[in-house]
């Protein structure tokens, strides 16, 4: 009986062991699997892609970026996006023409040559517009001083590099080996190690972790400790161009009582508009005005009238004259801020 007992008593110690220990081996696997979905985002593996920064952080894309002939191509969509232009597409005599306005420039691209014009100006670039299934690529790296960038490839770790010299750019020093980091924390992948002395940009920084971008290209964290001697290498360029006029005296007004045609078939392509500017060019360079004011009504196509002006006012800021607009009901106030020098 007492044997009984006994076997029965070590049983149930048996039994309460193997309970125990399986909650045991449950809560170390759910241990893990929180410390995994913890921590997993701080080791996800880049791709082996084509990867683009711009003022050193890496964007993401519409359209995917390429390089043909050590050229890089971006699409039109994300030329806007992500550099601040503003490019369309448009037919011209069953040819498509690219148009991109960046700064006081006017940029017109052909689909079938490697001849472009700036403010009526031509020239050739290396490379051709590029279209595929219907996005159409312009060739940046030929045409990278025209937007004022400055493009790097690094070939080692397949990343190209764009920089606007217009913006602030800092530097700072390590000030003792370290490593770059994917995330900013210490549980994070380790991107490359850097060396006691080495330059860094920086693109932001925090009280532990600076983030920066290493001289192969390569974008991660460093802790801030471990920089030194910062310091800005390239200033803020100020590119607004905000031109005011408060004298009408040396103001020209332009309305419908100045044209033969309507508004809209002056406006409807690029070489109509291109003359008609020309024409508005040559006047306000004559009478050495300072603001030429647009005050046209019975407008129907708004976009190609925002196209007129947009493509308007680098020719005139270039020598200093302001574009100043009347706004019209149908007209859209928020954009023509954001394309003329002053609206009324």
């Amino acid at each position: 009986m007492n044997k009984r007992r006994s076997r029965h008593k070590n049983s149930n110690k048996e039994s309460f062991f193997r309970t125990y220990r399986r909650i045991i081996i449950v809560l170390l696997e759910l241990i893990i699997l929180c410390l995994i979905f913890k921590y997993a985002p701080n080791y996800i593996k880049d791709s082996d892609n084509l990867k683009v920064y711009i003022n050193n952080n890496n964007v993401t894309y519409k359209y995917e970026p390429f390089i043909k002939e050590k050229t890089l191509y971006i699409s039109v969509d994300d030329l806007n996006n992500l550099l601040d232009t503003n490019t369309y597409v448009e037919n011209d005599d069953n040819e498509k023409v690219i148009i991109s306005i960046s700064e006081n420039k006017v940029i017109k691209f052909n689909e079938n040559s490697n001849e472009i014009e700036v403010n009526n100006i031509s020239s050739k670039i290396d490379s051709k517009v590029e279209e595929k299934n219907g996005v159409y690529y312009i060739p940046l790296s030929d045409i990278d001083e025209l937007y004022n960038l400055e493009i790097k490839e690094h070939i080692d770790t397949n990343i190209i590099n764009i920089e606007s010299l217009n913006k602030e750019k800092k530097v700072a020093y390590l000030n003792k080996k370290d490593k770059l980091k994917y995330k900013d924390t210490v549980f994070s992948k380790t991107i490359e190690s850097l060396k006691k002395g080495e330059e860094v940009i920086i693109i932001s920084k925090g009280d532990k972790w600076t983030k920066v971008q290493s001289r192969d290209g390569l974008v991660g964290y460093v802790k801030t400790n471990k920089l030194f001697n910062e310091k800005v290498v390239r200033e803020n360029l100020d590119i607004s161009n905000e031109i005011k006029v408060e004298n009408d005296e040396d103001v020209s007004v332009l309305s419908n009582k100045d044209i033969d045609e309507s508004i809209d078939e002056i406006t409807s392509n690029y070489e109509s508009r291109k003359d008609f500017i020309l024409r508005i060019m040559d006047t306000a360079i004559s009478k050495r005005l300072k603001g030429v004011k647009v005050d046209f009504d019975n407008i129907e196509n708004e976009d190609n009238y925002y196209r007129f002006l947009s493509e308007l006012r680098p020719y005139l800021n270039d020598y200093g004259i302001s574009l100043i607009v009347v706004k019209k009901d149908n007209l859209d106030e928020n954009i023509l801020s954001k394309i003329v020098n002053q609206v009324e």
